[in-house]
């Protein structure tokens, strides 16, 4: 049963081993809360699910789907659907970017993703990536 959803400002920061600093990012992030019972009490508990906003332009998102997963899965999380023109993954081993594009999967070569692959969603216009909370 839905109770309520609310948006809150999250801070999240991670250390980068080659770089001598913390980086810091701020998401906003819808959270909708859901009420289950436990030996008849009521928990809350948060959902399985998170939204990243997304701006016109390229913004570099952290993918939290499990490895694996097809990339045509992850573009389904952006709406509107329209505005996603691509997704791009930088390959430091290969140094070349692989890359996703709605318009032409089977010619795409960034198939599926890796928990916690950091990419490039390219959009026309602002939309969300509704995508799953870890």
């Amino acid at each position: 049963m839905l109770c309520r959803t609310h948006n809150q400002q999250e801070m999240t920061s991670m250390h980068v081993p080659s770089v001598p600093r913390t980086i810091r990012t701020a998401a906003a992030a819808t959270v909708a809360l859901t009420a289950v019972a436990l030996n008849g009490v009521a928990v809350a508990q948060p959902a399985q699910t998170e939204s990243v906003e997304l701006f016109r332009g390229c913004n570099n998102v952290t993918l939290t789907w499990p490895t694996g997963t097809n990339t045509s899965d992850v573009a389904a999380g952006v709406a509107p659907a329209a505005a996603l023109q691509s997704i791009w993954r930088f390959d430091n081993a290969a140094q070349r970017f692989s890359g996703f594009s709605p318009q032409f999967p089977a010619q795409s070569d960034y198939r599926s993703v890796s928990r916690i692959d950091a990419v490039f969603i390219c959009m026309a216009g602002p939309g969300t990536l509704t995508r799953p909370r870890i």
